[in-house]
């Protein structure tokens, strides 16, 4: 899960920054485990974000594959 956002500029916050940081990090280390099939994905939240064309997915649930 991670915060929503419409770029890195609204990023400005030191903490915001590394709020940023750490979610990227867990986002490439959840995909790896996906692609790599130690995981599988459920679901995705929001599907469609209505306001702003550039703002992905806020949250990725997934299941431990067996």
């Amino acid at each position: 899960m991670r915060p929503l956002t419409e770029g890195v500029m609204n990023w400005k916050a030191p903490w915001a920054e590394l709020v940023r940081r750490r979610a990227a990090q867990w986002g490439q280390i959840l995909t790896r485990d996906a692609a790599d099939g130690v995981l599988t994905q459920v679901a995705v939240a929001p599907a469609y974000y209505p306001s702003a064309c550039c703002v992905a997915s806020s949250a990725v649930l997934y299941r431990k594959a067996r």
